[in-house]
């Protein structure tokens, strides 16, 4: 970027007042609310003529005929601006410093202003924030030692700690109680060198330091001091600000320090933090182990309970290795779940804290290849709790007994076959004994009629074959119950035609 002359720079000056003003008028109206009232010729009052003043001093050179002027031009700023009610010298300041930035930031847009010109604006300027000042305090000096006071009123009566540090040195020369209270010694009167050792505040010296010489203000958040008191050292974690406080003339004079104690806000956080560590690392610590667990397990978050993780075991066995229901809520990811029942638990278990178990429960899932697969199962969804005990999820243990009840059905049958079987035996041994009796009882009749009168031939043939008759059919029918025996033992038997 190139330099231009001061001739230059004040020509360019010139043609760029009423961008300045505009850029200025803007400024000012977003830094000091008060202005926003007033109409532009009321705010920029006499700048447009102190902004030729500056652009000629620029290219002829300053002499004591534009001081002057110059010095009249900033008094008469003063004067009006005194004349404001609720106006204030330290918003006089503020006006100077935005001049003093527009200024540069119009004419530096394109081109460095060179050294020389750039300390004459310096100095241009701050004569002018100086004369106005002294002005707007000779007529209302009653107002601004009015104006002190009642800020020493507000500042005892804060309920933050709050002082001011005068000079280089940084001279206490306000402190009020609750400042007193949080550093526990005396500071009037002292310098804060000597109320504080390096090891206790050393930070905060170069801070002072800065402020100072700068003039520009400081915020810290959170800045740890190790105080002394009873022979014993704290650490104090401090919000603090520091602002230079300017005199009439506009230089800094002292340092407005204000303190927050945010030590105990500091140690809750900390706490937080150290335990919000620690469930992290348990949570990991339980993933790791869930993830590695022998059973099928999933966890479940929040009231739609989507799933925050699922063992590959529990993802392969019930799902053939779905890989799409993590972050998704149950009904979602398996809406077959909510259809059969499953949905309405889990709901049951959230709202109540209270587990719940299944045995031998039937389901049908959705595999990888959008086929159904059913299963008997046993599960437990158990509840989980945050640090509050607050439930915050549901952890589910499956088991698969699909095989277990499977089999138990097959021998449920087989026993009822069984049993099946044993009635029908009992029928079949009682109808046979019935059927077995009567040719019996027809043999043992007719043996009976045969002894009481054998002289008769024909009909002692006739009794005899009676008696072959009836023991024939009980033959046959022992024969039948020894086949049917055979056929049962799976005894194989010959076909005869």
């Amino acid at each position: 970027m190139s330099q231009n002359t001061g001739s230059d720079v004040g020509h360019r000056l010139f043609d760029e007042i009423p961008r300045i003003l505009k850029l200025w008028d803007e400024q000012v109206r977003v830094a000091l609310p008060s202005t926003r009232n007033l109409n532009k010729l009321t705010l920029t009052n006499s700048l447009p003529v102190f902004l030729k003043m500056l652009s000629e001093s620029l290219v002829y050179g300053v002499n004591l005929t534009k001081e002057h002027d110059a010095k009249d031009i900033s008094k008469e700023h003063g004067e009006h601006r005194s004349r404001i009610p609720g106006y204030s010298i330290s918003q006089i300041f503020i006006e100077y410093d935005i001049l003093r930035k527009a200024v540069f930031e119009v004419l530096e847009c394109e081109t460095q202003v060179g050294k020389r010109e750039r300390d004459l604006i310096f100095d241009f300027i701050a004569k002018a924030k100086d004369d106005a000042g002294a002005e707007y305090v000779s007529l209302r000096p009653v107002e601004t030692v009015s104006h002190t006071e009642e800020l020493t009123k507000i500042f005892l009566q804060a309920p933050i700690a709050i002082c001011v540090l005068d000079g280089p040195d940084h001279i206490f020369t306000f402190a009020n109680p609750i400042y007193e209270e949080l550093v526990k010694r005396d500071v009037i009167g002292k310098k804060v060198r000597d109320v504080f050792t390096e090891f206790e505040v050393g930070p905060f010296f170069k801070l002072l330091d800065s402020v100072y010489e700068t003039g520009s203000p400081y915020r810290g958040k959170e800045m740890s001091a190790f105080l002394e008191a009873d022979n014993q050292t704290q650490e104090k974690f401090i919000d603090f600000s520091y602002h230079p406080l300017l005199d009439f003339q506009g230089r800094i004079k002292s340092i407005l320090a204000i303190h927050i104690d945010v030590t105990e806000k500091v140690m809750v956080r900390k706490e937080n933090e150290l335990a919000a560590k620690k469930l992290a690392s348990e949570q990991l610590r339980l993933s790791t182990i869930l993830a590695q667990s022998p059973g099928a397990v999933a966890v479940f978050v929040g009231p739609d309970h989507v799933f925050e993780l699922a063992n590959q075991i529990y993802l392969s066995l019930f799902f053939g290795g779905r890989d799409d229901l993590l972050g998704r809520a149950v009904r979602d990811a398996v809406p077959e779940a909510e259809e059969q029942g499953f949905v309405a638990l889990l709901d049951r278990v959230y709202q109540t804290g209270e587990p719940c178990t299944g045995t031998e429960a039937p389901v049908d899932l959705r595999q990888y290849d959008s086929t159904m697969k059913s299963f008997y199962i046993n599960f437990v969804y158990q509840p989980l709790f945050d640090t509050e005990g607050k439930i915050e999820g549901i952890i589910a243990v499956v088991t698969d007994v699909t095989a277990f009840v499977l089999t138990k059905k097959a021998l449920e049958k087989s026993n009822q076959d069984l049993l099946a079987q044993r009635d029908l035996r009992v029928q079949f041994v009682s109808t046979l004994s019935h059927d077995l009796r009567t040719p019996l009882a027809a043999a043992k009749m007719s043996a009976q009629l045969l002894v009481r009168d054998m002289s008769d031939p024909l009909k002692l043939q006739m009794i005899s074959a009676k008696i072959t008759q009836s023991l024939d059919r009980a033959d046959k029918m022992i024969r039948d119950l020894l086949d049917v025996g055979q056929i049962n033992a799976g005894t194989k038997m010959s076909l005869n035609l």
